[in-house]
């Protein structure tokens, strides 16, 4: 028993090490990043209490966040986040403050997007897209400025992203703790 808790202990501090650098490297690879992304529930809640381990464990928080972050649109990675992300925040060990911080820095990016999103003039807040005039057309030429069907998609589209992403998350966990969600 003692040399399965080792086996278990040594295992814990491998993958704590090495898994988000293979989630950076296969980031690309939504197969690999959904199976990677099954692993952190096998973490030793010792190991990710350990002192010795922190640095790589904030690695992985940064990488769950940027990957919870980027994955939207992206079919079938964004829930698997979610998923570790609960797990880390429900296992008992030391490190909830940096768990709590991360659950809040994709709360408060959410709500970021959705005002902007809400926002006149589309997802990043300006009233007009920037379009490179082509040098033969004249400032009174109509095409070189963004129609309104346009804008309202690309609206409607940065809406509908963000929605999904505060949808999963408060799905798959009780994100109220972490985000002022009657402020959103």
């Amino acid at each position: 028993a003692a040399d399965d808790e080792d086996v278990l202990e040594n295992l814990s501090v491998h993958l704590l090490k090495g898994l988000p650098q293979l989630l950076e490297k296969f980031k690309a690879d939504h197969g690999s990043v959904r199976l990677l992304l099954n692993l952190p529930c096998h973490l030793q809640p010792h190991v990710i209490s350990d002192k010795r381990h922190t640095a790589n464990f904030k690695k992985l928080l940064s990488m769950l966040k940027t990957l919870y972050i980027d994955s939207a649109g992206k079919e079938g990675v964004m829930q698997p986040v979610a998923e570790s992300i609960k797990y880390l925040t429900t296992s008992s060990h030391s490190r909830a403050a940096n768990i709590n911080s991360m659950v809040g820095e994709i709360g408060q990016h959410i709500q970021d997007r959705l005002t902007d999103a809400i926002a006149v003039g589309g997802a990043n807040g300006s009233a007009k897209k920037s379009k490179k005039k082509s040098p033969k057309k004249s400032a009174d030429d109509a095409s070189a400025y963004p129609q309104a069907g346009e804008v309202d998609l690309d609206k409607e589209f940065s809406l509908k992203v963000v929605l999904k992403q505060l949808s999963t998350l408060y799905k798959t966990m009780d994100i109220e703790e972490y985000v002022d969600i009657d402020n959103m």
